[in-house]
C-alpha cells in the first residue's frame, strides 16, 4: 500500500502553502497527496487550491480536531500537513486546532504558516534540524535526515549553546568550534554530507535566527508532544515565529 500524505485545508488563504507543502513531503516520501477539508461543504477557495495543485480534494464531517486525528490514524498516512492559522494575524502560536492535533498524533506534522512561502516540489533545497546533543533528539530524527538526504536536500544541523553549556573555546579561534562541530555531527549524524552551525544563546532565538540568516525551506523538531507548563518551549516559540513551514517528529 503506497503511504499517503494529507493536507489539511480549510477555505482560507491558508489552503495554498498546506496543499503545497503536502506536495513537497509526498515527493519526499514517495507518497501519493491528497486534501481533506473538514466540515459540511467545501468552499470555492479550497477546491480551486486543490484543483490547481492536481490532488484530490476530500470532504469528511465531524469536529475538525477529533476528524483530522481520525484521518491521520490509518498506518498507510505517512504526515500530515495543518495550517497554523487562517490568516498571519491569527491566533499565536497555532490555532487551537492544530495544537490539539499535534499532541495526539504520533506521526509526522508539518504546521505551516499562512504567509509562509513553500518551494514547490522538486525545489526543497535546505531545511534546519537542531539538535539539543542528547541521544534522543538524535535518534528522533535520523530517518528524517536519511530520506531528506536521499532526496538531494541540504541538511543544517544547529546547536545552540546556553549559559550552562557555552564550552570554554568559544572566544578563541575559529578552528576550535570547527572541531566541535565535527565531532557533533560524526557523534549525533549519519548524513556525513550534513552541515553544522553553533550558536550560543537560547535555543529558541537561534532556531529562528539560524533560519532567517541561512535562508531554509523548512524546519524540522524532534519533541514529546507535550505541551504542559514549562515543556516545549522551542516548539511554541517556533511555530508562533518561524516564517517557514515547521515539521514536527515525535520522539516516541
Amino acid at each position: 500500500m503506497s503511504p499517503r500524505v494529507i493536507g489539511f485545508v480549510d477555505d482560507s488563504p491558508a489552503a495554498t502553502p498546506v496543499v503545497a507543502m503536502a506536495g513537497v513531503l509526498g515527493e519526499v516520501l514517495s507518497a501519493t497527496v491528497e486534501a481533506v477539508h473538514v466540515g459540511e461543504e467545501t468552499g470555492p477557495t479550497a477546491r480551486a487550491v486543490a484543483r490547481a495543485a492536481g490532488v484530490p480534494l476530500r470532504l469528511v464531517s465531524g469536529d475538525p480536531a477529533e476528524a483530522i486525528v481520525a484521518q491521520m490514524t490509518p498506518t498507510d498516512v505517512a504526515a500530515g500537513v495543518l495550517g497554523a492559522r487562517r490568516h498571519p494575524l491569527g491566533p499565536r502560536p497555532a490555532g487551537h486546532i492544530a495544537l490539539e492535533v499535534i499532541t495526539r498524533v504520533d506521526k509526522l506534522i508539518a504546521v505551516v504558516p499562512p504567509e509562509a512561502q513553500v518551494p514547490l516540489p522538486g525545489s526543497l533545497d535546505r531545511i534546519l534540524i537542531p539538535l539539543d546533543g542528547t541521544a534522543a533528539s538524535a535518534k528522533a530524527v535520523e530517518r528524517l535526515c536519511e530520506v531528506f538526504a536521499r532526496s538531494g536536500v541540504e541538511i543544517l544541523v544547529l546547536h545552540v549553546f546556553d549559559q550552562e553549556t557555552t564550552p570554554r573555546f568559544w572566544d578563541q579561534p575559529h578552528y576550535a568550534a570547527e572541531a566541535y562541530g565535527s565531532e557533533f555531527l560524526a557523534r549525533f549524524v549519519k548524513e556525513r554530507d550534513a552541515k553544522m552551525t553553533l550558536r550560543a544563546g537560547t535555543p529558541q532565538h537561534g532556531v529562528l535566527a539560524t533560519a532567517t540568516q541561512e535562508g531554509v525551506d523548512l524546519i524540522s523538531l524532534g519533541w514529546s508532544q507535550s505541551l504542559s507548563p514549562g515543556r516545549a518551549d522551542v516548539v511554541r516559540r517556533v511555530l508562533s515565529e518561524a516564517p517557514v513551514p515547521v515539521l514536527l517528529v515525535p520522539s516516541g
